[in-house]
């Protein structure tokens, strides 16, 4: 998927060292096009700019740990696939549901 990406000039790759002395490179990605954000709902819009403006802060490690603390990731198995199912049993720093908010 990501090679038809970058074939289709939909996205640019580019391979660096972070630090001076790193072993690992690391992969920078870019969109080259512009996203059809016409064919999201509002909602989706408010939930991709609400984890936006509460991760914006954090680096990749961070954000990688972060998710690693999430339910669906600490139940599952090595190299196995994440059951949706286990976002039900998320903690409140995980959840973005308000159970404060009535469901009229």
């Amino acid at each position: 998927m990501k090679n038809e990406l970058v074939k289709e000039n939909k996205i640019s790759e580019t391979e660096e060292y972070p630090f001076e002395g790193a072993i690992n490179k690391s992969f920078l990605y870019k969109s080259l096009k512009s996203p059809n954000t016409k064919l999201l709902s509002d909602d989706e819009r408010e939930v991709i700019d609400n984890v936006i403006n509460r991760l914006k802060h954090m680096n990749t490690k961070q954000i990688s740990d972060y998710s690693h603390g999430d339910m669906p990731w600490k139940v599952a198995e090595e190299a196995e696939i994440l059951e949706y199912k286990y976002v039900f049993y998320r903690s409140k720093d995980y959840s973005v549901r308000d159970y404060n908010e009535s469901d009229n």
